[in-house]
């Protein structure tokens, strides 16, 4: 059963990803497939950290999929298009 589940939360994984890419949002899949490698890495050790990489990588694919990363975002300094603030 772990592995049936296991199986899913990797085909959802790569359908997040395959997704991104076929809308040509290269850059987050990118950022996207990297972490999903960094995880991995991370939690090689045993079935436990399998498992818990694999849900942590899922999240981060669907957090990634509705607030995508752009190449402008990384060189944006933090508050230059705010209109928080108001000039008084």
């Amino acid at each position: 059963m772990e592995y049936l589940l296991i199986g899913m939360v990797v085909a959802i994984n790569f359908v997040v990803v395959i997704r991104k890419y076929r809308l040509r949002r290269f850059t987050d899949a990118t950022v996207d497939m990297v972490l999903l490698a960094i995880v991995c890495k991370l939690f090689e050790g045993s079935f436990g950290a399998l498992v818990t990489g694999t849900f942590a990588s899922m999240f981060i694919s669907i957090y990634l999929y509705f607030n995508p990363i752009t190449i402008a975002g990384f060189f944006q300094a933090k508050g230059e298009d705010d209109d928080d603030y108001e000039d008084d």
